[in-house]
C-alpha cells in the first residue's frame, strides 16, 4: 500500500455582506479554503480541508508518492521538513489520516485511541456583534441545548470587551460556561494594532474571574 498522488482544489467564496471576524482588522469580504485529495495506490482517496496557505502541492506530493500511508509517523516527519520552509503542510496530514481510516473502515478518532462516542463541545462566537445581540445569540444556544460559549475579544480597550461578557452572564445566569479569547496570541497579515502586555492581562484576567469565566485564551503574543 503506497500513497499514489496528492491533489489540491482551491474554492473561493465572496461574501455579501462582510464577515466582521473578530480576529480581522477589516471586514473579510472573501474566503478561500484548500481541498487536499491524497489518493492510495488502490484508488481510496482521504480529504481533508485547510486555508489559502497551504505548502506547495508538487514537492508534497514528490516527497510523499510511494510512502506507505499507515506509516503516519513518516506522514508527519515529511511534513515538519516542509513546514519549516514555509507554508502548512498540514492539512496534507490530516487527509492521510483520513485515508487510513478508510482503508481500515475506522472512525479516525478511534485510530487516535478515542474512548468516548460522546463528547462535551462548546460554541465559538466569531462575528463581532452588539453587546445585546450577543446577549440574545447566547440565551438562544442555550435554550438549543448548549452549554458552554467561547467569547472572543476584539476591542482596543479591554474593558469594554469585559462588558460584553458581563451583559451575557447577565442573560444566562450560571446555565451556562463562559469562555474568553483574548486574541492576543498571533495576527492576521498587515495587523500592527498593540497587543497586551503581562500586566494587561492579569487585569483583564482579574475581571474576568469576578464573572466566573472558565478560561482564558491567547491573553498573550505567542512569541512572550
Amino acid at each position: 500500500m503506497q500513497i499514489a498522488s496528492v491533489e489540491t482544489r482551491l474554492y473561493a467564496l465572496e461574501l455579501d455582506p462582510p464577515f466582521r471576524a473578530a480576529w480581522d482588522p477589516v471586514p473579510r469580504r472573501r474566503i478561500e479554503a484548500t481541498l487536499v485529495i491524497v489518493r492510495s495506490s488502490d484508488g481510496t482517496e482521504g480529504y481533508a480541508s485547510g486555508g489559502d496557505g497551504l505548502a506547495d502541492r508538487a514537492l508534497l506530493e514528490r516527497l510523499l508518492v510511494g510512502v506507505d500511508p499507515r506509516r503516519t509517523e513518516v506522514v508527519r516527519e515529511l511534513c515538519e521538513t516542509v513546514d519549516f520552509h514555509g507554508g502548512r503542510p498540514w492539512a496534507v496530514e490530516l487527509a492521510v489520516w483520513d485515508l487510513v481510516g478508510r482503508l481500515l473502515d475506522t472512525p479516525v478518532w478511534r485510530l487516535l485511541g478515542g474512548r468516548n462516542e460522546r463528547l462535551l463541545a462548546y460554541a465559538s462566537s466569531g462575528e463581532l456583534v452588539e453587546p445585546e445581540e450577543r446577549a440574545r445569540r447566547a440565551v438562544e444556544l442555550r435554550d438549543a441545548g448548549v452549554r458552554a460559549l467561547k467569547i472572543r475579544f476584539h476591542l482596543a480597550d479591554w474593558r469594554d470587551d469585559v462588558a460584553v461578557v458581563e451583559q451575557v452572564r447577565t442573560a444566562v445566569g450560571t446555565t451556562m460556561d463562559l469562555m474568553v479569547d483574548a486574541n492576543q496570541g498571533w495576527r492576521m497579515p498587515g495587523d500592527r494594532r498593540p497587543r497586551w502586555d503581562v500586566a494587561t492581562a492579569a487585569r483583564c484576567a482579574a475581571a474576568l474571574e469576578e464573572l466566573d469565566v472558565y478560561w482564558l485564551e491567547e491573553p498573550l503574543p505567542a512569541e512572550d
